[in-house]
């Protein structure tokens, strides 16, 4: 790909579940050369919206936050370090509703860090429900894939690449969900490819 046009797998985890009130507090990172990074984010324990819901969630709790936590300042300079490191610049974020949650929140909550990534972002709810749409075939069936569905079989073929590579985790770590992430949409490329190239050329009446 161009410069600038890295796509690398990003998730957060948060302190509740509603997007105009949550705040970021573990930021996960996977690069396409397999390096990872993720890091807990610090905020004041009298932090009004902490949800005991999303804590049931992603385990993670405000004593956690308080003994582990990293400034919001100290994450951004670090993950920027992170970043030139590996020759990486304004990369496209990817991941499920990346979009509309991830990086609406870094952008309210983090925004010297939302700059360090591009305003293009690959959505993986979207993609899988255009490729529902179009009717992606199923190898086992005559019935096109319907998009939750495809969303998880992409996300079960992930763990089970990630699973071989021996990379350990569980959902809702926010380096996991960056990871699974990022093998979901190489595994939704290989499974779309040659079906998109041929609805185009069909499009184009070259078939």
């Amino acid at each position: 790909m161009k410069r600038g046009q890295t796509i690398v797998g990003l998730d957060l985890e948060t302190n509740g579940t509603d997007i105009a009130t949550a705040a970021p507090i573990q930021i996960g990172i996977y690069l396409p050369n397999g390096a990872t990074y993720e890091t807990l984010i610090y905020w004041p324990i009298t932090i009004d919206d902490w949800s005991e819901e999303a804590e049931k969630i992603h385990g993670l709790s405000q004593e956690d936050i308080r003994t582990s936590g990293r400034s919001r300042e100290w994450a951004t300079r670090n993950i920027q370090s992170f970043f030139e490191s590996h020759d990486i610049h304004k990369p496209w974020p990817v991941g499920f509703n990346v979009g509309g949650f991830d990086m609406a929140i870094l952008q309210h909550w983090m925004p010297e860090l939302w700059l360090l990534f591009s305003r293009r972002t690959v959505d993986l709810n979207a993609l899988c429900m255009y490729l529902g749409s179009i009717g992606l075939p199923r190898i086992e069936s005559t019935n096109p894939w319907r998009w939750d569905t495809l969303k998880k079989r992409v996300k079960r073929l992930a763990k089970e690449k990630m699973d071989a590579l021996g990379i350990e985790g569980q959902e809702h770590d926010a380096l996991y969900d960056a990871t699974l992430a990022y093998f979901a949409w190489e595994i939704l490329q290989d499974m779309a490819e040659p079906w998109v190239g041929m609805v185009g050329q069909a499009k184009e009446g070259l078939i």
